[in-house]
């Protein structure tokens, strides 16, 4: 609670203490949308919660856009913005959001080491679909392996390189016991390089925020395809640490 409030008073707005008992709940009068867009029940905030595609924040199905549009000004501004924030303050509150280490490393990478802009890039990430790609193995498989063939693009806008690489980062949090279900499905390994092999080849064209995130990204899937077989991870593996 504490990092959240941090962060909105970072941010500019006004927080305040309300005193007292407060009213029954209940909707708002009156069925205007926008009335009732921050009125919700607990069971549904829980029930979108088990379907949130790995964004803890992911909201209402308009947001989609909105969300776009704000992901790809903070694209732009993010060379010439000066963090308002920490980097220790950014990590404590992305991961009090209930972020994971890949996706909240892959997003440091993309924003260039800019705790508040990864954190607002993480805030506007796409829920992956189908959700079921986060329970079964089958579904993980085909979504992980066609969500890094996905990364093969020309001429990419940054902002769908950094929904593809979140998604990614996103499918490698994913519970051990699904990605070892899925050994024989998908070979991350064989993933690993082939986004080295896009590296190469777009290494003229990529930004370099988003090449490291992509070499980090490889990383994390040939880590991955040690953990899949079960193998003990040794010296010379890839130790993955948020480094500060």
């Amino acid at each position: 609670m504490a990092a959240w409030l941090a962060q909105l008073e970072t941010e500019g707005n006004s927080i305040f203490l309300v005193l007292g008992a407060l009213p029954a709940p209940s909707p708002p009068a009156g069925s205007d949308h926008h009335l009732l867009e921050n009125f919700h029940d607990l069971a549904e905030l829980r029930e979108r919660a088990s379907k949130s595609g790995g964004n803890p924040l992911a909201s209402e199905a308009d947001s989609g856009d909105e969300g776009a549009l704000w992901m790809q000004a903070m694209v732009e501004d993010q060379v010439e913005s000066k963090p308002r924030i920490s980097t220790e303050q950014a990590l404590s509150s992305m991961r009090e959001m209930g972020f994971k280490t890949n996706q909240i490393e892959i997003a440091l990478r993309l924003a260039s080491g800019n705790g508040e802009v990864a954190s607002h890039f993480l805030a506007a990430m796409e829920p992956v679909e189908p959700y079921k790609a986060l329970e079964d193995a089958t579904t993980w498989a085909k979504v992980i392996q066609a969500s890094v063939l996905g990364l093969d693009l020309e001429m990419a806008s940054m902002e769908r390189l950094v929904q593809g690489m979140l998604r990614v980062a996103t499918l490698l949090d994913c519970p051990q016991e699904i990605q070892r279900n899925a050994v024989d499905l998908v070979d991350l390994l064989v993933l690993a390089r082939f986004l080295r092999d896009i590296l190469k080849h777009q290494s003229k064209t990529w930004d370099t925020a988003v090449a490291n995130a992509g070499e980090m990204l490889a990383s994390l899937l040939s880590l991955g395809a040690t953990r899949q077989r079960q193998e003990a991870v040794g010296a010379d593996d890839v130790e993955v640490i948020i480094r500060l």
